[in-house]
């Protein structure tokens, strides 16, 4: 009975066809960057719940946005 079971994969043979019929595509286009923002000047607290992610003053929110931009994350 195995034997009548078949899984063709012709459209997985080379790295282009791969890339041709692929459904999903992660790009950093496709990523949002969550920011918090904070009262003050200089200010990075990091937030006890959430272990890497920052409260930033605007002054340093800036400098993570253009940080971000330079990744090609657009969206914050």
């Amino acid at each position: 009975m195995a034997s009548l079971i078949q899984r063709p994969r012709r459209l997985r043979h080379t790295a282009a066809l791969r890339e041709m019929v692929r459904e999903t595509r992660l790009d950093p286009s496709n990523l949002i960057y969550p920011l918090f923002a904070c009262p003050g000047e200089g200010i990075r607290k990091e937030i006890s719940s959430m272990p890497g992610v920052f409260n930033l003053s605007i002054d340093e929110l800036v400098k993570e946005c253009a940080e971000a931009r330079g990744l090609g994350i657009s969206s914050i």
